[in-house]
């Protein structure tokens, strides 16, 4: 029963008490920032994000690391109490896999995007690739993890004008170019496997809007007119049925329309400044390869530890 000691014990010790552990500290991290933000298109950036699925995405990834590194004839044997058959190695996994896989692929088939629509037409308008399609289900957006696309409904494209549309699409390829569609799930996959998850779900409202803010002042900079932007927020919300609530064309909150029109119609827009994406992406790389490094010292100490503690509570 020894092989299943390690993932028993590291799934419930990470779910339940370092996960909970760093939700705490990252919602008193992310209160201070927002204490200090000057504007509401800074909660969209990329550091928020990444606090935002710290909690469970680093701890998560460690633990995937703990376990496969019991594959590695180096290190096998170093971190256990006892010693493993490495032929059973699969339980291991397969707990792993009970913990953090099976809730990601649940999370997966419920985004997949409705089969509601018809046939999706392709059209371009000032450079930018887009789909119209009848009934899209948030009227505009930007699907697809990996290669995301553009989607209108028809009713918006025919009721914009033409500079109120290329003001939208400039909107959503910010947020093509952001890779905003896989944030949002992965943001909400790490809620979705956090037992404090409530600390940071207003958080994460905020970050989305910040993100709308953020592109809207994208599009300005890239030449869309924002008073005809501001006006195009408007009509898209104004064809939205009731059902369809602050899910349409990125109105993630009551009184998101307000302040996107807010922000656009000020006299002078603030500095959207560079977003530091790439230094976020090495800075969380350095963090998730760092425990593989050194002689799997931090790896060995949680293999270790978890057993010690499983053991001690079994009366082992």
């Amino acid at each position: 029963m020894i092989e299943l000691v390690f993932p028993t014990a590291a799934a419930l010790f990470l779910y339940f008490v370092a996960v909970p552990i760093l939700t705490i500290a990252v919602s008193l991290a992310i209160r201070v920032f927002r204490r200090n933000v000057a504007h509401a298109h800074e909660m969209g950036s990329s550091l928020v994000w990444l606090l935002l699925v710290s909690p469970v995405a680093v701890p998560s990834v460690w633990l995937l690391f703990a376990v496969g590194h019991q594959l590695d004839g180096q290190h096998g044997i170093v971190a256990c109490l006892a010693a493993h058959d490495v032929g059973i190695i699969c339980v291991d996994l397969a707990l792993v896999a009970l913990f953090v896989l099976a809730p990601m692929t649940f999370r997966a088939l419920r985004s997949r995007r409705p089969d509601t629509c018809a046939a999706f037409r392709p059209e371009t308008i000032a450079g930018i690739r887009f789909y119209r399609a009848r009934s899209v289900p948030e009227l505009v957006c930007t699907r697809g993890l990996w290669r995301p696309r553009i989607e209108l409904d028809d009713e918006v494209v025919e009721a914009l004008h033409p500079d109120q549309l290329t003001a939208v699409l400039l909107h959503e390829r910010a947020h093509a170019r952001s890779r905003d569609p896989l944030r949002k799930w992965l943001a909400h996959l790490c809620l979705s496997l956090n037992p404090l998850a409530a600390l940071l779900r207003r958080d994460l409202a905020r970050w989305e809007l910040g993100r709308e803010v953020r592109c809207d002042l994208e599009a300005v900079r890239s030449g869309a007119d924002r008073f005809r932007l501001a006006e195009a927020l408007i009509r898209v919300a104004r064809c939205a049925p009731a059902d369809l609530g602050s899910r349409c064309c990125g109105l993630v909150g009551v009184d998101s329309l307000e302040l996107r029109v807010r922000v656009l119609c000020e006299t002078s827009l603030p500095d959207v400044g560079p977003d530091r994406a790439t230094i976020v992406a090495i800075a969380t790389l350095v963090l998730l390869l760092w425990p593989h490094d050194g002689g799997l010292g931090a790896l060995s100490w949680l293999h270790h530890s978890a057993e010690a503690g499983w053991l001690l509570v079994v009366g082992g």
